[in-house]
């Protein structure tokens, strides 16, 4: 199937491709289905070669599909986008980038260090079981002003939106606002912007 197309394939697809075509063989019985102990070799270095050198993940079974009025307001959106791009200097909007993230309190780049041999092990030495509260934090970015050549003045530089910032720590009593999968939701995102 060619990438134009955009449908879903899966090793198993992949491994009867293989087989019919004579890439690889697999062992089969005298109704010609697949050896069990063969097949499961077959497809399970199938899915490795798939992972390692086509640079394929393996998805889940339930697919999530856009709906096609989703897929509709995000073309709506680049549209937009792209017309705002192109129109003169002096008539083109300024474009702001949104994004959230946290830290852990206790982070310490010392114990990602490339030099601790530990990295790599499955026990980890000298690293805390615990990582403290997690500080979570959501801002704005604008682009460069597209209305002005030579960006002088700090506010026509690209730069954080200032008073964007949205900062908070999930478990702090002065906060209480739970999880932070619950707090990063979509009535919170547009009350902050």
């Amino acid at each position: 199937m060619s990438t134009e197309e955009r449908k879903r394939v899966t090793g198993r697809q992949v491994l009867d491709y293989l087989v019919k075509n004579k890439y690889i063989a697999v062992a089969t019985n005298s109704d010609g289905v697949y050896e069990k102990k063969s097949f499961e070799s077959a497809y399970r270095n199938t899915r490795r070669w798939l992972q390692e050198f086509g640079g394929y993940k393996r998805g889940r079974r339930k697919n999530i599909v856009t709906s096609p009025e989703q897929t509709a307001k995000v073309h709506k959106y680049l549209r937009l986008f792209f017309d705002n791009r192109v129109l003169p200097p002096e008539e083109q909007l300024r474009e702001v980038y949104t994004d959230k993230s946290y830290i852990h309190e206790h982070y310490n780049q010392n114990d990602d260090s490339i030099g601790d041999p530990n990295d790599e092990q499955d026990v980890q030495y000298g690293k805390g079981k615990h990582k403290g509260r997690r500080y979570c934090f959501a801002h704005a970015m604008q682009g460069a002003n597209p209305r002005v050549a030579v960006q002088v003045l700090q506010e026509d530089k690209a730069s954080l939106v200032p008073g964007a910032e949205w900062t908070f720590c999930p478990q702090k009593k002065g906060d209480r606002q739970g999880d932070y999968h619950k707090v990063f939701n979509g009535e919170n995102f547009v009350a902050w912007f």
